[in-house]
């Protein structure tokens, strides 16, 4: 048989057939697990998965950069885990070459529709950053730890939070509250401690779906921002909504079991 007609073969095999073998392989895991105060921790993660080389597989070819050298093809491979079972809840697959590692998670959580969402606490790494992340979460009702970059960095959420937060110390849990709105106005302006302004250029579709949801301009939302020191020298920062009834060393196991993960299938 010609690579043709394998080709062609390939082409003919519905998309549901790969969600339902997905399926298939992942009920044969261990179901959703409660090990962790009575809650599953889920956490969302990328990689590159290699596979035979076609340069004619254009989004997912990977041009040598040095003559003699060959290219490879790749896809990316999203996926939402049971931090504890193992098992993979959803993956998302992109093209090698024009990942977007924030859609999938969206795309995940648009997926996600436990029976009772306040169960679960979804966890990820600073590269999924965004406000419309926290958004999101409050739209699904879910819980989440995300660790987030340093408020020293003006990419970092909590380089707006800056002054509310106690750097100097080496481990600090701060509760931050703001309404957050899509009017500009002087009083709002004035009171940058009440209220937190969003652009309407950014991205963040989630927030208007929450201000359409209770049509208003205006959504409260509090979270706790969390500094724990993770080797000398070494201080991580977490972005959470859990309640207090979670103490810190509580979020610390939370970020072991949601990192060591990572660690593990990086």
């Amino acid at each position: 048989m010609t690579w043709f007609l394998i080709l062609f073969h390939l082409s003919q095999i519905s998309l549901s057939a790969f969600e339902y073998l997905f399926s298939e392989f992942s009920s044969s895991f261990p179901a959703t697990t409660n090990k962790f105060k009575d809650h599953c921790v889920l956490t969302c993660d990328g990689c590159h998965v290699v596979y035979t080389t076609n340069s004619e597989i254009i989004e997912d070819y990977n041009k040598p950069h040095l003559i003699d050298y060959k290219g490879y093809n790749h896809m990316h491979l999203n996926g939402f885990v049971d931090v504890i079972s193992k098992a993979f809840l959803d993956i998302v697959i992109q093209p090698g070459q024009k990942p977007d590692e924030r859609q999938a998670f969206h795309m995940m959580l648009d997926h996600f529709s436990p029976g009772n969402p306040q169960k679960y606490i979804v966890t990820a790494d600073r590269g999924y950053e965004s406000y419309d992340l926290l958004f999101h979460c409050e739209l699904k009702n879910l819980n989440y730890v995300f660790r987030v970059k340093a408020p020293s960095s003006s990419k970092s959420l909590l380089s707006y939070y800056a002054t509310e937060l106690p750097d100097d110390l080496e481990e600090f849990d701060v509760t931050i509250k703001r309404y957050f709105t899509d009017k500009a106005t002087n009083v709002m302006k004035d009171q940058s401690d009440v209220y937190r302004y969003i652009n309407p250029s950014k991205n963040t579709p989630h927030f208007y779906e929450l201000l359409n949801r209770d049509k208003r301009h205006l959504y409260f939302m509090q979270f706790r921002v969390v500094k724990i020191k993770t080797a000398e020298n070494t201080y991580e920062y977490l972005i959470t909504n859990l309640p207090h009834s979670f103490t810190m060393e509580d979020i610390k196991e939370c970020y072991h079991w949601s990192w060591g993960i990572m660690q593990i299938s990086a």
